[in-house]
Formats: structure tokens, C-alpha cells, sequence
């Protein structure tokens, strides 16, 4: 796996989607991932996560925009000849590690396959596909063109891919949740109905929109609070600026481990999410894996993931049809089956279900490459 976006030292919630899913397919087939990150200081890690999945992490010292490009390709060419032969290459998030897989496709006739998680093919986001560069656009779309199939984790990001960028054939393989952390509890302190929000409190995530909203239902229905888990105290805290919450209502918890945000999730009675763009958030298959209905703006790839059975779609950038929503959930919270909820999203997103899907994508395309032979 080539991996523009992996979680590493650095970052460590960076792609952690993408690890997931090489935890996932790493039960049916051997993977050996490679990421690189430029930073301040060079260093190498080798992790061996389980028997099927090694993790190279190389970080690499920045220099200038030349020479970095230099030592990157130099490091992928390095690392392709310790192998006596690659069947396929599988690059998450098309650049900069599809570049490498288009020259290797190219001049070593090595097939690969895109999974896309980049946010950006739409004309919602400030700065989408169209806004970047002709140069951009054009390494882009030669490297969609030289793919052999295209994997996502929404039909909205492959249809709008093979809309903007190139006509492809493509699979829907969802993102992972570890269903083992995420999954159905009872909820042990049933006095106040909890809301829950998890996410890096970004522009994008409008938690704004959420503390407003949340404030206003509040002066008519009592008992409510609002739990919000991830970003920064100081993220926070600007929100906060702009509203004047009631007391012991709202609840920052800031970054939490996965298990703690499970924890959470078990112990709230609705997740919201007021994007104004998604792809597909594993925020969301989390809160429904632990069975809590979701309250989410209908963009992207959500209204994928949610319906009449499992929570409530709004408009985005719109308080009163958040306001309206939330009432709903807290008038009518008994219509949802929380056991039910998380049975039907741990049976789609589990890493047993998940990682099949992907495994069977590459029997199925090294079935077709000529001269090609799945290593055993």
C-alpha cells in the first residue's frame, strides 16, 4: 500500500481510516504499507502490526520542493527492489503516492487501484478540485486515468471522481469501525438526554451551528445536554465566544482515545453532525456501531449511511432545521432500536465484512492482469 495519508508520530489521527482498513484486509492477504513523512528530523520505523501487515514509516527531514520530490521517489524505487515481485499496489489518496504508482504502472507494468479520501471533488468546499492548479489537475487526472479500478468509501465521491476527473470503473467498500470498542452498551445514567459531537471542530464541521442550536432547544426542553470530544481548548473556546450556553449544559471532553470516545458514544442518547461536506465519517458508522441514532446534514456521502430507522437528515448551515431535528430525537427517542442500529451497521462495517470486500477486489483484478499471478 502506497499512502499519501497514514497515521504516524506526527499526526496521529492522520488516515487512521486507512489503518483501519489494512488492519481489516490484513486478515485475508499480506500487506506491506509505505508512507512517508516529511517533517524536521529523518528517522525510520518499521511496525509489525500483525502477521499480514508491516507499517515502513520513513521520516524524512524537509529541504526544498526539488529536492524533497527527489528522496521521495528515491525511497519508493528503494523500497520496490527489495521486492523480487509486486503483484499490486493499492494507493490511498491519489497524490503524492499515486505518482509512484503511475511510473511503476508505467515502466514495470505493476496494476494499482485508488482509494479516494480526499474531500475535495465537489464544488461545496472553498478550496475542490477546481480551485487547485491546471498542473494539479492535470497529474490528477493521469493518475485516475492509469488506475485500474477505483475503490471509495461513498458512491458520492466515486460518481463526482468520475465526473471531474475521469470516467472510471469503481466498487463501494465503506469505511471500518472497530466493532469490538464501538458497540452496542446500555446506557447507565439515563437522567438527562445526552447529545454527542465528535470531530477536529474544523470550519467545516459548522459546531457552531450545533452550540446554537443546541442553547435555543434548551430554553423549552429542559433535562438536555451536549457533549463535544475532539480539537483543541483554545478551538473551543473560540466557539464559545459567540454564545452564551446555560450552565452545566454543555460538556467539553477535548481528544479522547478511541475507547474513551466509545465510552461516550455509549453513554449519549443521539450523535449530531452539521458538515457542510463529507465524504463518509466514521464518526458516523462509530455512533451507529454503538447504537445511538444520528442527527446529520444531508451532504456527501451521509445519506448513504442514514435513514427513517437510524436517525434524521437536515439541511446544512440550517439551525432551526437542526433545532427542529434534535426535538424530535428527544419527543420521539423511544421509535429508534438502539440494539437494532448497531446489529446493522456492525454487520456492514465490520473489519471481518470490510476487509473481505477488499480482498475479494484484488482476486477479482489480478484475475484479469495478464502475466500476473497472485502471490500466495
Amino acid at each position: 500500500w502506497l499512502c499519501s495519508w497514514y497515521p504516524n508520530e506526527i499526526d496521529k489521527f492522520r488516515g487512521d481510516f486507512v489503518q483501519r482498513h489494512a488492519i481489516a484486509t490484513s486478515q485475508f492477504c499480506k500487506i506491506t504499507v509505505l508512507h512517508i513523512v516529511f517533517c524536521e528530523f529523518n528517522k525510520k520505523e518499521i511496525i509489525e502490526v500483525n502477521e499480514n501487515l508491516t507499517e515502513h514509516i520513513y521520516y524524512i527531514k524537509k529541504k526544498n520542493k526539488i529536492i524533497d520530490l527527489i528522496r521521495f521517489f528515491s525511497i519508493h524505487n528503494s523500497f520496490r527492489k527489495t521486492f523480487s515481485k509486486i503483484d499490486l499496489v493499492h494507493v490511498q489518496v491519489a497524490l503524492n503516492s499515486g505518482l509512484v504508482a503511475y511510473c511503476w504502472k508505467t515502466f514495470f507494468t505493476i496494476p494499482y487501484v485508488i482509494t479516494e479520501h480526499y474531500g475535495i471533488y465537489n464544488t461545496i468546499l472553498k478550496d475542490n478540485f477546481f480551485q487547485r492548479s491546471i498542473g494539479y489537475q492535470f497529474v490528477v487526472k493521469q493518475v485516475f486515468k492509469k488506475a485500474t479500478k477505483i475503490l471509495s468509501v461513498s458512491q458520492f465521491v466515486a460518481e463526482n471522481i468520475n465526473e471531474m476527473v475521469t470516467k472510471k470503473e469503481f466498487s463501494i467498500i465503506p469505511n471500518v469501525a472497530e466493532t469490538s470498542v464501538f458497540c452496542f452498551q446500555e446506557k447507565v445514567t439515563k437522567n438527562a438526554f445526552r447529545f454527542i459531537h465528535v470531530s477536529n471542530l474544523s470550519e467545516n464541521k459548522n459546531v457552531l451551528g450545533i452550540l446554537k442550536s443546541f442553547i435555543f432547544l434548551n430554553q423549552t426542553i429542559k433535562n438536555i445536554e451536549l457533549i463535544i470530544v475532539g480539537g483543541s481548548q483554545n478551538e473551543f473556546n473560540n466557539l464559545l465566544k459567540n454564545v452564551n450556553p446555560i450552565q452545566d449544559t454543555i460538556f467539553y471532553k477535548g481528544e479522547l482515545n478511541y475507547n474513551e470516545v466509545a465510552n461516550e458514544m455509549q453513554q449519549s442518547d443521539c450523535f449530531i453532525l452539521n458538515s457542510e461536506i463529507e465524504n463518509s465519517p466514521c464518526s458516523i458508522i462509530e455512533a451507529l456501531c454503538c447504537g445511538i441514532p444520528v442527527i446529520a446534514t444531508s451532504v456527501g456521502g451521509i445519506p448513504e449511511l442514514i435513514n427513517t430507522k437510524n436517525g434524521i437528515l437536515i439541511y446544512s448551515q440550517n439551525e432551526q432545521n437542526l433545532v427542529d431535528a434534535m426535538k424530535n430525537i428527544v419527543e420521539n427517542n423511544l421509535m429508534y432500536n438502539r440494539y437494532e442500529i448497531s446489529k446493522m451497521a456492525i454487520e456492514n462495517f465490520s473489519y471481518q465484512t470490510v476487509g473481505k470486500k477488499i480482498n475479494d477486489e484484488y482476486d477479482s483484478i489480478l484475475n484479469f492482469v495478464p502475466n500476473r499471478i497472485k502471490a500466495k
